[in-house]
């Protein structure tokens, strides 16, 4: 099963070393969502940044939300929003993906060509809830949201979709 990392803080003003962490989970910008598989060597480095993010299992249904609103590709220097099952193909023909919902299917289930698939996914760029945040002592969510969240992190998504 996959993990959803999503970045709620800025990384400004951190040690170098949460950056750079935050920098290989390619979450360089607050409200941004990406994933990655649940490795011991993920684990870990989650671990050290836990006071900036949120994580947790996503659902099959938060993975397809995401992809269809927010899903972008990687196409040379361009990120391209993901509505074309040719482009799909193109890109990722040679790992058997060739439309969005394989993509979905991929990423839900850490398939085969998870990482390729990946890869070519841009980090999902994620909207403030609507509400106001509880503690604004620059954080974006309530403090039970941050760190390991489990099933929770799906709330906390579609809050921000």
């Amino acid at each position: 099963m996959p993990h959803l990392h999503m970045s709620v803080l800025s990384v400004k003003g951190t040690a170098d070393s949460i950056r750079k962490i935050l920098k290989l989970l390619r979450l360089t910008k607050p409200n941004t969502a990406v994933f990655v598989p649940a490795t011991p060597s993920t684990l870990q480095m989650l671990k050290r940044v836990e006071p900036y993010i949120a994580y947790g299992f996503p659902t099959l249904k938060t993975v397809r939300d995401l992809v269809y609103k927010h899903g972008q590709g990687r196409v040379g220097d361009k990120a391209v929003t993901l509505t074309d099952n040719a482009l799909i193909e193109k890109e990722l023909g040679e790992h058997n993906v060739i439309c969005i919902e394989d993509i979905v299917h991929e990423i839900a289930t850490v398939g085969e060509s998870f990482r390729a698939v990946n890869r070519f996914l841009q980090p999902f760029k994620l909207k403030r809830p609507t509400e106001r945040w509880k503690n604004e002592r620059k954080k974006f969510v309530e403090d039970d949201e941050l760190g390991f969240s489990a099933e929770k992190i799906n709330e906390v998504i579609e809050r921000m979709s």
